[in-house]
């Protein structure tokens, strides 16, 4: 302080450096003790640090800090008088609790960036794979292209829901979270995050216990038509084995009150999945509800199916009242799905069935 004698301002000097000292000791003990749900000590009373005298005030603030460290301390070597809780819980290890339950967790997802060395500011596109329980796992896996209409990827009910059931039956599900539109990355960015993401799944399949061979794809709405892309592909290393469209856009010009434009970055006419069908396209599952009215079967999963089955190509259209646009997996078109899925073999005779 600039009033302050000199006799005085050694004393500050000191204090500050006293504070300066103790002070990361004493963010850590306040957040130990508050995970231990215990009360804290006051100044003056146990624990309580001696300081020269003439600190005054601020030496009573820093004797009940300092007190906060000792108790801390104290919760190392066992329950202080002072908790609330039992003394079974007290003071526990929060961090043994959680190696004990592990067992019960499902396995942690794992992340995979399709181009590692490029900033994730720039390019955002990731491989998040779901690894179903141990006594489930069949082999199979799908990888999955949630919608949002290439503006946005819809993780949740698109993506994670999805990995989720595809888990509890025992497939291997991997979401793409692919670039956007709005992100400055135009078409074909998103069908190229596509193709490098079936690469990357069957160069790793070894390592992450999947069989090459058994790798579909499933898409929503923009994810569908992205799905219906990559099923068109010829090489052998892109194109799945299997396609699963839920409501999907095929023709990207319909409909005609919402069309995507070119100008705006979105995919053209020619890149209209049903326009690509070959023999080799891989067999599909098709599923529309008849309340969709943006992406309805009228324009899209119908004439899909018709240029499959003039291929030769094996394909199932569900198409019911399942609700509008965008319900996900709401409907009960899954369980039809599964079934489809079970009569090729991709799902475990013992389901992890959900709710």
């Amino acid at each position: 302080s600039a009033t302050a004698s000199p006799a005085h301002r050694p004393r500050a000097h000191q204090l500050v450096a006293l504070v300066c000292t103790f002070a990361p000791m004493w963010r850590r003990s306040w957040s130990a003790l508050a995970t231990a749900g215990c009360r804290l000590p006051r100044a003056g009373g146990a624990g309580k640090v001696p300081l020269p005298k003439g600190f005054g005030s601020c030496g009573a603030a820093v004797a009940s800090a300092s007190a906060v460290v000792v108790a801390a301390a104290a919760l190392r070597s066992g329950p202080p008088a002072s908790c609330d809780e039992p003394a079974p819980f007290c003071g526990r290890d929060t961090a043994a609790l959680s190696r004990t339950n592990n067992s019960a967790l499902p396995p942690r997802p794992a992340h995979h960036v399709l181009r590692p060395d490029v900033d994730p500011r720039i390019d955002a596109s990731v491989l998040i794979r779901f690894n179903p329980p141990e006594h489930l796992r069949t082999g199979a896996a799908v990888l999955v292209f949630p919608g949002g209409n290439y503006e946005q990827v819809c993780m949740d009910k698109e993506g994670h829901k999805v990995a989720v059931w595809l888990n509890s039956l025992g497939i291997t599900a991997i979401v793409l979270r692919y670039r956007c539109i709005t992100e400055g990355h135009y078409w074909p960015a998103q069908l190229e995050d596509a193709e490098l993401a079936m690469r990357m799944v069957r160069d790793n399949a070894t390592a992450w216990r999947i069989d090459r061979h058994r790798v579909a794809v499933m898409g929503f709405s923009a994810g569908g038509h992205l799905a219906g892309m990559t099923a068109a592909a010829e090489d052998p290393a892109v194109k799945p084995n299997l396609q699963i469209l839920v409501y999907p856009c095929i023709d990207v010009t319909k409909p005609e009150w919402w069309p995507w434009k070119v100008c705006d970055g979105f995919p053209p006419f020619g890149d209209s999945p049903h326009l690509l069908v070959h023999p080799g396209t891989p067999p599909a599952f098709l599923t529309v509800s008849t309340e969709d009215d943006l992406c309805s079967a009228e324009h899209n999963t119908k004439p899909y199916e018709d240029r499959l089955s003039a291929a030769g190509v094996p394909v199932e259209h569900v198409i019911r009242p399942m609700g509008k646009h965008g319900h996900g997996m709401d409907g009960g078109w899954k369980e039809e799905c599964e079934t489809w899925l079970r009569a090729r073999g991709w799902v475990a005779e013992v389901g992890c069935k959900l709710a």
